[in-house]
């Protein structure tokens, strides 16, 4: 998936375009890991609240339809 056409092939374009190649993965997947993390960060939270959420509805039904 190329898009410029490799006419001039030398060995140091080669050895270039693999090391870009190669830093891009490191960012993307460095970029992944934090996506990553900062998710799990925030769905502590709300799995909490949800739990909480259910627990009370558990607990008390009454509550629930009362609200609604």
């Amino acid at each position: 998936t190329r898009s410029e056409p490799l006419l001039i092939h030398s060995p140091r374009r080669e050895k270039y375009c693999v090391a870009r190649r190669l830093a891009c993965r490191d960012a993307r997947l460095a970029v992944d890991d934090a996506l990553q993390q900062r998710q799990a960060r925030a769905a502590q939270p709300l799995a909490r609240l949800a739990a909480h959420a259910s627990l009370r509805r558990a607990m008390w039904p009454q509550d629930d339809q009362s609200r609604v």
